[in-house]
């Protein structure tokens, strides 16, 4: 009979893995021109790889400390007193004084 390549026998393990009945034995094995018995002997040994990412809880706890501590650190108020270009009234200036006054020197004229 025929021969397949390892790309091909992927290819009909994990087209028979999605639908046994579509990609029954017999219809893999006239598709590859290969004996029904080889073909199901490779359908029950060998099996495709899964990979399972699971989660880290730490990661988990992590996240909650870092939300907790910036949630903390905000200023209290409405969410429009954080949007870009407006002030916070209860917000301390960055700069000397009021934001309108320049800084004052300290030399004497």
């Amino acid at each position: 009979m025929g021969r397949c390549s390892i790309r091909q026998a992927l290819k009909f393990l994990d087209s028979h893995h999605v639908d046994p009945k579509k990609h029954s034995v017999e219809t893999i094995g006239e598709e590859y021109n290969l004996d029904s018995e080889k073909v199901a002997k490779i359908l029950k040994y060998f099996r495709m790889h899964t990979i399972k990412i699971l989660e880290d809880p730490r990661q988990k706890a992590r996240a909650a400390r870092l939300k907790a501590s910036e949630t903390k650190d905000l200023p209290s108020g409405s969410a429009d007193s954080l949007q870009p270009g407006k002030t916070n009234a209860q917000e301390p200036s960055l700069f000397w004084g009021k934001t309108d006054e320049s800084p004052k020197s300290s030399s004497k004229d």
